[in-house]
């Protein structure tokens, strides 16, 4: 009859079958997203920020390609800024004289040249005091974005900010 072998595990064993086990652990809970605090989700996700963007001598073509729903980023940190929600646009005229010649003489004409437009961005925010903050980027009355999304890039100053909870 043949001996049977028992199964013995010595200490380093039971500690690198430990280690395994704990590095499996974490990448699970790192890969599913369970390492954020759901605490600050939830304040983000109830407080919502409306601010006016005013942008000035922007091209026909960018005025065209922007629409509502589209996502704006931050051009250099490419962080979303908020979606689009309203737009509106108005055409930029440069008086200058024309030669007419159907009447033989210089008459005064309007050339649309550029746009004026006035974007209005809803987003999630946190509160810094009474500061409203998206990302690293306070959204206070004054304050200059370097905006883009797929199709075009602009600069915008913030003429208004409304802060609500959803």
């Amino acid at each position: 009859m043949a001996k049977e072998k028992k199964l013995h595990f010595n200490i380093i064993d039971l500690l690198i079958i430990l280690a395994f086990a704990l590095l499996i652990a974490a990448f699970a809970f790192y890969a599913t997203g369970n390492w954020q605090t759901n605490s600050d989700a939830d304040e983000v996700n109830d407080k919502l920020v409306q601010y006016t963007l005013h942008a000035d001598n922007i091209s026909e073509p960018v005025a065209k390609a922007i629409k509502v729903g589209d996502i704006l980023k931050d051009s250099s940190k490419d962080t979303v800024k908020g979606k689009v929600i309203k737009i509106n646009t108005a055409e930029k005229f440069v008086n200058e004289e024309s030669f007419a010649a159907e009447i033989g003489d210089y008459v005064a004409c309007e050339h649309p040249t550029d746009y004026t437009i006035d974007i209005v961005v809803e987003s999630a925010y946190t509160a810094d005091g009474e500061t409203a903050m998206i990302d690293d980027t306070e959204i206070k009355v004054g304050s200059q974005l370097h905006l883009k999304t797929t199709g075009y890039a602009f600069g915008a100053y913030i003429t208004e900010v409304n802060k609500t909870q959803k």
